[in-house]
């Protein structure tokens, strides 16, 4: 084991100056109002980050945490459990995004994509010079200029600053304007054309999740590349970031072995797996979820609990995803716990810090809600919640995406031999019912059994379990007698006996994983909707343009299901001209989901049509006929295919 007076580096926050960019950032996608009027929102944001920035200058709003050092067989069982999980997810890492991963993929490149519009609309001159550039350098081009003036007024300016908080604030309060009245739709730079068909079924403005789950795929997506790798990034870097520090944390506690299972089981848990592959917001819920139980099962009871930490993770989820707000929940009970300790070592301004961190994690929830969301059920959420319970739907859909055997770990969460272990147990507990009532109350039936929704209630409770059941198996003393002799005194078997469980967790994980990827062929049929439901199924539409290679432009190829705009010539690899004049065709002849067939068939622009098998909109009826040809091109799972028709001339 590494000793804790080893030590490598420190790592400094300052939360001010986190919460104020994300404010700022927030603040730039003008979505729908939740104030009277603009105005009002933009002083009373104003205000808030005067007061950030004042708050910024104070050495008590910085947290820092001490890396231990590693040595080369540390960093080899990185890059060996790093590898592992590459190997497992590849399939899912490189397929091709649809749906709803072309929904906040290109929502996240919003203000990109209207700039490219802006120039072939209203500056010729500029686009005749950037026409034939490959879309990707016009979109990673205006994301890095937008990243590097984010960087500038948060990270630079700060640096340079100081003390001189009336600075900062001057500095923090000119980007939030500039954003938000410079990029808004009435009054911004795309103002002279508030309507763009490559962002088609896109509105912002009614949009029920909180922005801030653009910026990681901002930024991944800036340097990887608009690929479908680029934008999956986000999540699953994140992923194995969060599992190297557990393995890092528990380093200090387990030998390596221990601790490397312990936290490759953690980051392979199904349905977070799974969802980290996902270019949508869920996983930085779970992910948070994951870091806060991780971070109350680890902590020695003589040490002080990272409250404004915690808060901080707890404000970043309900800024990212709409119920993060959820871990607000062992926050509470996190806090509740320091300040009732005798020999407690919370700080006043630790406590008051974490308060306010609550109450803003609070408020972002009430705010983003006011906006509505469309996965709420029409039905009583008491009666629907009631349901659940009596019929044990909730377990089946636990089980159906997360497994059995992950879930029998958070029984090791339920002890209460001290304080603190009873403090995790309310904590996971608490969370859970609220979880349970908030996504089986008002959310839409038949959106129990998803991953992503399945996934932000179980693995923080799960990654719970499995660090409370590694590290106290090592400390308890192990007796396993087998005619009159202790096996257990032998070295080898006393491993065998800790590691084993979780030799086992991390089996089942990965063939749990494999049944739900639905980028893979399944050993069996998955038993819920979890791999072929339409928000999840992976469609590869790079066999369709080798398909029509040499026959037909890439910009007469008209797409019918869930479609979110242009983007996808982008991920297709167009140039500029290629990807408005795909978006201008793709965008005829729709009113929201509805097709004009009749006009369709009509259209001699269109020569190729595409269609998904799961959202077919009715074209099989209208395009099955001798003026068209049919091609299937067949998916990994059964139902996931698509249909290529081609115009017979």
């Amino acid at each position: 084991m590494i000793k804790p007076q080893d030590r490598c580096f420190e790592l400094k926050l300052n939360i001010p100056v986190i919460i104020a960019a994300s404010i700022c950032f927030v603040g730039s996608y003008n979505i729908k109002s939740f104030w009277q009027s603009s105005s009002l929102e933009v002083v009373a944001i104003a205000i808030g980050l005067l007061g950030l920035a004042f708050l910024s200058t104070l050495k008590k709003a910085q947290i820092s945490f001490e890396i231990p050092q590693l040595d080369k067989v540390d960093f080899a069982l990185l890059g060996v459990g790093s590898l592992i999980m590459v190997i497992i997810s590849w399939p899912s890492l490189n397929a091709a995004l649809w749906s709803d991963a072309i929904y906040h993929a290109s929502l996240s490149s919003r203000y990109a994509q209207m700039w490219i519009y802006d120039v072939q609309l209203n500056q010729p001159e500029l686009w005749t010079y950037v026409k034939d550039l490959p879309v990707e350098y016009m979109i990673r081009g205006f994301n890095l200029a937008f990243l590097l003036l984010l960087a500038i007024v948060f990270w630079i300016v700060p640096k340079l600053c100081k003390t001189r908080w009336w600075l900062i604030s001057l500095a923090w309060v000119g980007a939030f304007v500039l954003f938000r009245y410079g990029l808004a739709s009435d009054t911004g730079i795309f103002s002279k054309n508030p309507y763009s068909p490559v962002l088609h079924a896109i509105t912002p403005e009614y949009d029920a999740h909180p922005p801030l789950r653009f910026l990681p795929l901002i930024f991944s997506s800036t340097v990887l590349g608009i690929s479908p790798i680029g934008f999956k990034a986000a999540g699953y870097l994140a992923l194995l970031c969060v599992g190297a520090g557990v393995f890092i944390s528990l380093r200090h506690k387990l030998d390596r072995m221990a601790a490397f299972l312990a936290s490759l089981s953690i980051m392979t848990i199904p349905g977070l797996l799974q969802i980290s592959l996902m270019v949508e917001s869920s996983i930085w819920h779970a992910l948070g979820g994951v870091i806060i139980f991780c971070i109350l099962s680890f902590t020695e009871p003589t040490k002080k609990l990272p409250v404004l930490f915690l808060g901080l993770i707890a404000v970043l989820s309900a800024m990212t995803r709409a119920p993060g707000f959820l871990l607000i929940i062992p926050v509470v009970a996190a806090l509740l716990y320091e300040v009732s300790q005798k020999d407690s070592k919370a700080d006043r301004a630790d406590i008051a810090g974490t308060i306010l961190l609550i109450g803003l994690a609070g408020l972002s929830a009430y705010l983003f809600a006011s906006a509505g969301t469309p996965a709420t059920s029409d039905a009583s959420a008491l009666d629907q919640f009631a349901t659940a319970l009596v019929n044990g739907i909730p377990g089946v859909a636990l089980v159906t995406v997360i497994g059995l055997v992950p879930l029998m770990f958070i029984g090791q969460t339920f002890k209460s031999r001290n304080t603190k272990e009873a403090m995790l147990f309310l904590a996971v507990i608490g969370f859970l019912f609220v979880a349970c009532a908030v996504f089986y109350g008002p959310t839409k039936i038949t959106l129990w059994g998803l991953p992503r929704y399945q996934a932000e209630i179980a693995a923080g409770a799960v990654a719970a379990g499995i660090i409370v059941f590694a590290t106290s198996s090592f400390k308890d003393t192990i007796k396993f007698e087998f005619f009159g002799t202790d096996l257990a005194q032998i070295q080898f078997v006393k491993s065998a006996l800790l590691l084993l469980p979780l030799i086992a967790l991390l089996i089942s994980n990965i063939f749990s994983y494999s049944v739900l990827n639905s980028a893979t062929k399944s050993f069996f049929q998955h038993p819920g909707p979890g791999q072929s439901v339409k928000a999840d199924a992976h469609y590869d539409l790079a066999k369709v343009w080798k398909l029509i290679e040499n026959k037909h432009s890439v910009t007469s190829v008209y797409q019918i299901g869930i479609y979110y705009g242009g983007l996808q010539a982008a991920l297709s690899g167009f140039n500029t001209q290629e990807y408005v004049d795909f978006s201008n065709l793709n965008n005829r002849h729709r009113n929201g989901w509805t097709i004009n067939f009749e006009a369709l068939e009509m259209d001699a622009d269109i020569q190729v049509v595409v269609v998904e098998a799961q959202a077919s909109l009715g074209a099989f009826d209208h395009l099955r006929s001798d003026k068209w040809t049919e091609t299937i091109i067949e998916g990994q799972r059964k139902g996931i295919d698509l249909h290529v028709f081609e115009r017979v001339n």
